[in-house]
């Protein structure tokens, strides 16, 4: 399980670093969040919109066990 940081109000941080989650607002999603893989070298191939913060935390797990599978 990954243990987050919090930041500051609606930003977040995964302890090693690898993860960074942000509350954002934009003509198309509205009020929702980001999470951004800091490991991919593209940045968009590594930036993901949530509705949510647990959206967010699940998704950064999908992303570890995808990678312990081989996938």
């Amino acid at each position: 399980m990954i243990k987050w940081k919090k930041l500051d109000a609606g930003e977040y941080e995964s302890e090693d670093g690898r993860f960074y989650v942000l509350k954002t607002w934009n003509r198309l999603y509205g009020n929702h969040w980001t999470i951004r893989d800091r490991f991919e070298v593209d940045y968009y191939k590594g930036l993901y919109n949530e509705e949510t913060f647990l959206q967010c935390k699940l998704r950064a797990e999908y992303i570890i066990n995808q990678e312990k599978k081989g996938v």
